[in-house]
């Protein structure tokens, strides 16, 4: 490892090790962004989360599936809604990432992804800490 060119008009550059190569050099400001993007995208999941649980039925579906990953028809049996309404509501948790699927053989099976969640009531507890 030698030293590591200046950028532009003598401004320090930081050093990427990328691939195991570190004669690839990256702007201080590349990582400002990537920081301000990762903040952006948080704040993006983070309302995802929250839109999706902004719904009677979907919270109960994230309730029955905290106790246990179930098929759509067990859910069903748990709640007063019609099967494409159901799908709907897996569809949204889906795509905020709440719920994860497994096929068992012709079912799928719906479990919480507690991940997602412990991220979003985190960030949202956090909110709370900084006022």
């Amino acid at each position: 490892g030698g030293a590591v060119p200046a950028g532009p008009a003598g401004l320090s550059r930081e050093v990427a090790v990328i691939g195991g190569r570190r004669d690839l050099t990256v702007p201080p400001a590349f990582f400002i962004f990537m920081l301000s993007y990762i903040h952006i995208y948080r704040y993006t999941i983070v309302n995802t989360v929250f839109k999706a649980l902004g719904d009677p039925t979907r919270l109960e579906i994230v309730r029955l599936l905290r106790v246990k990953s179930r098929t759509p028809s067990e859910l069903l049996d748990h709640l007063q809604v019609a099967q494409p309404t159901l799908s709907h509501h897996l569809d949204i948790l889906k795509r905020a990432d709440l719920v994860e699927t497994r096929r068992e053989g012709q079912f799928i099976r719906y479990s919480l992804n507690m991940s997602v969640l412990e991220m979003a009531l985190e960030f949202f507890v956090g909110m709370k800490k900084r006022r």
